[in-house]
């Protein structure tokens, strides 16, 4: 099935990213950063907090879920070409890590 738009657990609002490379694409509108604005309350601010008490700035019916622009499937297809991924190389070297086998 299709990622939902938000997840409760989603941290994506909280994170920032300064770097100079564009890895972020197009979720860069997702990282905000740890804001917290000096206006709210403490009510506001915790209601912003995961349930460890991280801040990631949204509450639970705001965050976004991070796959939210996959398709059915899509995600799961990753973790099954990493899979297959491991397997090769374990095949290909049994002696262990072989860097140009990875490349």
């Amino acid at each position: 099935m299709d990622p939902q738009p938000v997840h409760t657990e989603s941290m994506i609002q909280g994170m920032s990213y300064s770097g100079e490379l564009d890895i972020l694409h197009d979720k860069a509108i997702y990282y905000e950063g740890n804001r917290v604005q000096t206006n709210l309350t403490k009510e506001e601010i915790q209601s912003k907090r995961d349930d460890q008490g991280n801040n990631v700035g949204a509450t639970a019916e705001e965050r976004v879920h991070y796959h939210q622009s996959l398709r059915k499937g899509q995600n799961t297809t990753n973790a099954c070409i990493a899979r297959l991924l491991m397997r090769y190389l374990a095949q290909v070297d049994k002696d262990g890590y072989n860097p140009y086998e990875f490349l």
